[in-house]
């Protein structure tokens, strides 16, 4: 089931010890039937919940609340939050122009979807934007005119938001400098480009690695594959986004190439540990991504100059060799450390097999889940979980990725670690 609402109050519910009945504005589906379900709930896109559906219930106010109760390692303060159920997930589109009907807030639906539901709670105060909640690969037309529909009523919006590129849009713009620019130079820059952006977009939206030697998924290319645009000149080659005819509601199609101009433009500072800190809680492959980074500036060798910019208004940076000391100082600092965490296992996902454990040091991780570990995933979510795992993340890191290598149910609270 997709759903979820926005939480206006919560109140403790003295039926049911340690729960919290929950005032908001929902998609109607929590209200359906009687669920046990577990729900996340996010204030701005920080975690600051996770727990399981108790009960739903008409208060003496005449109001209808859902009743959940939180796990105690968690935070209680859940007003002014986002709730999202089971496997849902959620997005913020703003509402830059159109009109709804008066009322605050409203259930409806977002039409011209890629056969995934999408439900969608109208914000009408301040903020004027849609919260949609849909599935985990759910998409909808590249385009700032929506349609949502409310009470058998279609409303035309215009929104923005990651999801939406157009023909203009963000750019990396690699500049090779020269009278007589050689091919192999520009294929030696252009194919790693190419390939850093599908690689990163894979592992961003679909959390899933390129098998070594191995095929990407097909909705890879459609969503990543970068357009080039040549300028007069010596080479000036840009880079743009893709503009698929249906967008992932979760990914940032310019992230990959923004990721990309900031690796380069560390190594260009010969800042190596900066070099990491752009991949390292964003990705699984950051060593590989790093070395496609080196071919990037080992091609500049011997040749006048690569200059990176954008269109973020940012002085060019020029790669050297330096530039590549830099990224293979990088690769050196990368340290494969195993780590023990205890905490709250809060999302698994069967298909691409990855999950996510909220530490009790106060970390996030998302974590790729080999084949031979799929089924001790089983079980309810949330729960307190003891995963071991290896990591390239710094010591420090609030957000990290990793690989696991062993997970159990574990009953111990935080105060016991």
């Amino acid at each position: 089931m997709i759903g979820g609402g926005l939480v206006r109050k919560a109140v403790p519910y003295p039926r049911v010890d340690g729960a919290f009945a929950l005032l908001g504005d929902w998609t109607p589906e929590l209200f359906s039937r009687q669920s046990d379900g577990s729900v996340s709930l996010f204030r701005g896109d920080d975690l600051i919940a996770v727990g399981r559906v108790v009960a739903v219930d008409r208060l003496s106010t005449g109001t209808m609340a859902l009743v959940i109760r939180p796990s105690p390692d968690w935070s209680a303060d859940l007003g002014n939050s986002v709730l999202v159920y089971g496997e849902s997930r959620f997005s913020r589109l703003k509402v830059d122009r159109g009109e709804f009907p008066a009322a605050r807030t409203l259930s409806g639906e977002l039409l011209g979807l890629d056969s995934h539901p999408v439900l969608v709670v109208w914000d009408g105060g301040a903020h004027r934007e849609l919260v949609v909640f849909h599935g985990p690969e759910a998409r909808v037309p590249n385009d700032r005119a929506q349609t949502v529909m409310w009470r058998s009523h279609e409303y035309q919006i215009e929104v923005s938001g990651p999801f939406v590129v157009d023909d203009g849009d963000f750019f990396v713009e690699l500049k090779l400098d020269g009278t007589a620019v050689s091919l192999q130079w520009l294929l030696q820059t252009l194919n790693p480009a190419r390939s850093f952006a599908l690689d990163a977009g894979q592992e961003l939206l679909f959390r899933e690695r390129r098998p070594v030697g191995g095929r990407r998924l097909k909705a890879t290319y459609e969503c990543f594959e970068p357009r080039v645009a040549v300028a007069p000149g010596s080479v000036e080659v840009r880079l743009y986004p893709a503009i698929p005819g249906q967008s992932p509601l979760l990914a940032d199609l310019r992230e990959p190439l923004t990721m990309l101009e900031d690796l380069l433009r560390a190594a260009a500072e010969g800042n190596p540990a900066g070099a990491i800190a752009v991949l390292n809680d964003r990705v699984f492959s950051v060593e590989e991504l790093i070395k496609k980074a080196v071919k990037i500036a080992k091609a500049a060798r011997g040749q006048s100059s690569l200059a990176v910019s954008g269109s973020r208004d940012r002085v060019p940076a020029i790669i050297t060799h330096e530039s590549a000391k830099a990224l293979e100082d990088a690769l050196e600092r990368l340290e494969v450390r195993e780590v023990e965490r205890s905490g709250i296992l809060y999302a698994v996902e069967t298909v691409r097999l990855w999950c996510r454990v909220a530490s009790d040091h106060g970390e996030d991780w998302t974590l790729r889940v080999p084949q031979e570990f799929q089924d001790n995933l089983g079980g309810n979510v949330p729960r307190r979980v003891r995963v071991v795992f290896r990591t390239t993340s710094l010591e420090g890191a609030v957000r990290g990725t990793g690989v696991l290598m062993g997970i159990e149910d574990s009953i111990e609270g935080a105060a016991n670690q």
